[in-house]
């Protein structure tokens, strides 16, 4: 069995020093680091902010608040990750409303935390109970497939809303 927590442990680190070489070499000036447990993972997070060398990087970074709409525009950056999460739910919920009311982000958050990060007993109920405590379930899916017409990420909704009820209802 993989030790997560080890592995977990020696990227960060192994990060931060990276990071910390940069800094004594100029490259990064400030790092901010914080470690936190989001609620719903309930794994550790490290959060790594490079931030400016100088007084002059710093004010190029504050630049954008003057700066027009077209150098303000995100368009690149959201095609590239259009790209990149192509298939992936970020919970962004342009899925919704569904007609059933399928609460689409938070099957997906369940199931996907189970198939993905469900190491033990505890992470697996925890999302069990949070499945089942939904008033609608994946099972009520028509199949509409209104929800992935709004996907900005070409999720496979109602393949999701299958293998939820799979994972969620069928034998429990």
């Amino acid at each position: 069995m993989v030790d997560s927590e080890s592995l977990w442990r020696g990227w960060a680190q192994e990060s931060i020093d990276i990071l910390k070489g940069y800094q004594r070499e100029g490259r990064v000036g400030f790092i901010g680091l914080s470690n936190h447990y989001p609620d719903i993972a309930r794994q550790a997070v490290a959060t790594v902010v490079p931030g400016p060398r100088n007084a002059g990087e710093l004010n190029q970074a504050l630049d954008y608040v003057q700066a027009g709409e077209d150098d303000k525009s995100y368009d690149p950056l959201d095609a590239e990750l259009a790209t990149r999460l192509h298939g992936q739910c970020v919970l962004c919920k342009h899925c919704l409303p569904c007609p059933r009311e399928i609460p689409i982000p938070e099957v997906i958050s369940c199931l996907d935390y189970v198939v993905n990060y469900g190491h033990g007993p505890r992470h697996d109920s925890t999302s069990r109970q949070r499945y089942a405590s939904m008033q609608v379930k994946a099972s009520d899916c028509s199949e509409c497939g209104e929800c992935m017409e709004r996907c900005p990420f070409k999720v496979d909704i109602i393949g999701k809303m299958k293998r939820a009820e799979e994972v969620f209802e069928e034998g429990a």
